[in-house]
């Protein structure tokens, strides 16, 4: 709720709407979450990576924030501090979120550099996310437990091969969750009549959509050869609902 009443435009309407689309993903996220166990009621998992994931949606809705809305310089500048020093910090955390949160920003950061150049500064948050994230990947640990569990990784492309189809397998792995996708309809239709936005790519963004899902599947399935535990199955049903 605070992540969509930070983001959304000043209208009523998108106020109203936002919070409605916000409650209606929390009950999808109790209700159909693979391990509620270990999304909530485990300490680990809830915070290292049911938090984080949070902590992942509150930063990007900052920077949509920062790019869309228009604040004063003082408080855009400021903003953008906090968003980077927040954004090198979530780089060190599960490499699910990460990764996919470097996919979003990535989008999110070709758009500004082509269409909105007076938001340039964009690459600063970008770059203190790769840090952190390069950082983590290069720590020793990863090195210790890699040796530890005595096992060949894949090869990119095989990673890949693999992450595409664990995908579509998890997509359509619980059909509950597209009956419950129409609720959603009276506040889409809502928005949609309100706005001028002319969705000439549904296409493109329906493949844009699944690399961001597949993202979050990409490090185990390299790392370890499966899509991983159900605390890491909990944030792609997360990011699934989202896109």
């Amino acid at each position: 709720v605070c992540s969509s009443q930070h983001a959304a435009p000043d209208s009523s309407l998108f106020k109203v709407a936002s919070t409605c689309c916000v409650l209606l993903l929390s009950c999808l996220f109790l209700l159909l979450m693979p391990s509620i166990s270990e999304g909530i009621f485990w300490y680990t998992g809830g915070i290292s990576y049911a938090f984080m994931f949070c902590y992942s949606v509150l930063l990007c809705a900052g920077l949509l924030s920062w790019v869309f809305i228009s604040k004063a310089p003082k408080k855009r500048n400021i903003l953008l501090v906090f968003l980077c020093i927040g954004l090198f910090l979530l780089g060190g955390t599960n490499f699910s979120t990460s990764t996919i949160t470097i996919v979003l920003l990535g989008y999110l950061t070709l758009y500004v550099l082509f269409f909105r150049k007076d938001r340039r500064a964009i690459l600063l948050p970008f770059l203190c996310l790769l840090a952190g994230y390069g950082l983590a990947v290069l720590a020793p640990g990863n090195t210790n437990r890699f040796i530890a569990e005595n096992f060949e990784r894949y090869t990119l492309p095989v990673a890949f091969f693999y992450t595409f189809r664990d995908t579509l397998s998890f997509i359509f792995r619980d059909m509950r969750f597209y009956i419950f996708l129409l609720l959603f309809l009276p506040i889409a239709v809502a928005i949609v009549q309100q706005t001028n936005v002319e969705y000439r790519h549904p296409l493109l963004a329906l493949l844009l959509s699944f690399l961001v899902v597949a993202a979050g599947f990409m490090p185990p399935v390299y790392a370890e050869h499966f899509v991983g535990p159900y605390r890491l199955l909990n944030i792609q049903f997360f990011i699934t609902c989202f896109f």
